[in-house]
């Protein structure tokens, strides 16, 4: 009897679906967008360690300072997609991520703080897939996998700073988003983790 009831409300769910897709607006073919992020995993390295603990393995630091951080990662990006099949679509994926914060040795005015700045140009390959549409509204998920090019600059008062570049793995994964709008405009909320941040939004234009 439970396996019963629970294949028809399966069935269910499949029919509601179908019929949810049927009246939607359609997927545009190419589509353009623009977005800002905030959490960006640029504010990271690659063991998820925060800046405080780069510049104590990087420069030697004494540990147990304190971070002061000015932004929490912010990601400007444009991405460009084209539907290969109904709930499908492959794209591109790139901008720019900043993230600076202050790092206060135990034992000094604060005025004496280290400053570390990450910022990244990345590009990045995608996959979206449209999982439900509902007349004007869609939701999705997507994963994008390529390079960063990430430039570490730490100042401070003493000669012990750093500046140099970086080549490394760019990603993020879109757990869920939500597209509102006309078929050939529309604006989008994501969370999700990674280059773009953990909140994402902004439009998209179809061409």
């Amino acid at each position: 009897m439970k396996r019963t009831t629970m294949m028809a409300v399966l069935l269910l769910i499949m029919a509601a679906t179908v019929q949810a897709q049927s009246i939607s607006d359609e997927i545009p073919e190419s589509e353009f967008g623009f977005s800002i992020g905030f959490g960006s995993q640029v504010m990271h390295d690659g063991n998820y360690n925060d800046m405080r603990h780069y510049v104590e393995r990087e420069l030697g630091w004494a540990s147990g300072g304190t971070e002061h951080f000015y932004n929490i990662g912010v990601s400007l990006g444009g991405e460009y997609y084209r539907q290969i099949s109904t709930p499908f679509a492959v794209g591109l994926t790139g901008g720019f991520a900043m993230a600076t914060s202050s790092y206060e040795m135990p034992g000094e005015m604060r005025n004496n703080d280290k400053k570390v700045e990450l910022t990244s140009i990345y590009v990045m390959p995608a996959v979206r897939w449209t999982w439900f549409r509902y007349k004007k509204v869609r939701l999705y998920s997507r994963g994008c996998l390529g390079v960063r090019w990430q430039n570490v600059k730490i100042s401070s008062l003493e000669p012990d700073g750093l500046d140099k570049h970086q080549t490394k793995l760019a990603y993020h994964l879109g757990a869920a988003g939500a597209e509102l709008g006309h078929k050939n405009a529309h604006v989008f909320f994501e969370v999700g983790y990674g280059m773009c941040g953990v909140v994402n939004m902004g439009f998209h234009f179809a061409w």
